[in-house]
This record gives C-alpha cells, sequence and structure tokens, in this order.
C-alpha cells in the first residue's frame, strides 16, 4: 500500500502521519513537513487536509493527550459480569450487604459467592454512573478474591481507560 493510500485510509493521526504510537513531538513535526513537501495541497486537497489535521492534533499536548487516550480507549460499553443482573439492585443495600458478607467471607464458601455477587453488582451500578474509580476499586476487590478472570481484565481496562479519557478531557494530561 502507498503512503497516499495510508493517509487516506488512517484512523489516528499517528496513521495520517505515518508514524508509530510512540512518536515524539518532534518527529511529528519532521513528518509533516516532509509530507507536506511530497503531497501538495493545490495537487492533493484531500490528503493534505488529512495530513493537517493530524499534525494539528499533536501538536497541541490537549489533543494528543486525548488522541493517545483514544488509542489505548476500550470499544465503547460498559461495566459488565457474566451472569450479574443490576436491574433490581440499589447501591445503599448492595453497599450494606458488601460490608455485612466482607467480615465472614473468608469462613464460608457461600457467603464468598454472595459478596462475589454482591461487589460485582456494585461494581456494574457504580460504571453506570460514572463513578470509575469507585467501580475500579470493586474490580481490584473481586480480582484479590477471584484471580484475574476475562472479566475482570475487560472491566479493568475499560474503567482505566475511561479514567485517562476523562483526565484528559479536563486537561490533566502532562
Amino acid at each position: 500500500m502507498d503512503e497516499k493510500t495510508k493517509i487516506l485510509k488512517a484512523q489516528t493521526p499517528y496513521e495520517a502521519l505515518l508514524l508509530s504510537t510512540t512518536a515524539t513531538p518532534e518527529e511529528a513535526k519532521y513528518q509533516y513537513f516532509k509530507l507536506v513537501k511530497k503531497f501538495n495541497p493545490e495537487k492533493e486537497e484531500q490528503t493534505f487536509r488529512i495530513i493537517r489535521k493530524a499534525y494539528e492534533d499533536l501538536k497541541d499536548p490537549a489533543k494528543k493527550a486525548a488522541a493517545d487516550v483514544m488509542l489505548f480507549t476500550a470499544p465503547s460499553g460498559r461495566v459488565r459480569f457474566a451472569g450479574v443482573n443490576t436491574s433490581t439492585a440499589s447501591q445503599v443495600k448492595l453497599n450494606r450487604e458488601i460490608e455485612i458478607l466482607s467480615k465472614s467471607a473468608d469462613d464460608d464458601p457461600e457467603i464468598k459467592k454472595n459478596y462475589l455477587l454482591a461487589l460485582k453488582q456494585r461494581a456494574v451500578l457504580l460504571g453506570k454512573n460514572g463513578k470509575w474509580n469507585e467501580a475500579l476499586a470493586d474490580v481490584d476487590q473481586i480480582e484479590s478474591i477471584e484471580g484475574l478472570t476475562e472479566d475482570v481484565k475487560e472491566n479493568r481496562i475499560f474503567l482505566l481507560s475511561r479514567l485517562a479519557l476523562k483526565l484528559a478531557e479536563r486537561g490533566l494530561y502532562a
């Protein structure tokens, strides 16, 4: 695939400038000027626009942070665990239940199972309400009990990406 086709099919600013995701701002600037010389704005208007937009996104620290976050963001979705339903769950009730069950979860396998279910339900509810840090704490607790499962891994990725995006949107990207 030639450079022009790669640029036209690019989905990220890095791809549009034919850079790796670890490229520095200096490398982005160098590559931008190299591509501008190669693709004349009068003859290759669409390609030029894509290159210019990509460079503008990578030279602005806030836009670059948002682009970087989006590279690693999990697909849109939500916090979820297999077999967990929260349609009738109340966070207040779950908080009380978790507090009670946590005291004896190590002693009885049935209590441990109920404790895990309550933690999962609360993590899902917190995620629905955009309380990413609190949901992440529950996911960490779930992992400490049942180990690193696929559900835990996917939820952690989702939650961390949402936290990173929230920070980038607030300009806390340094």
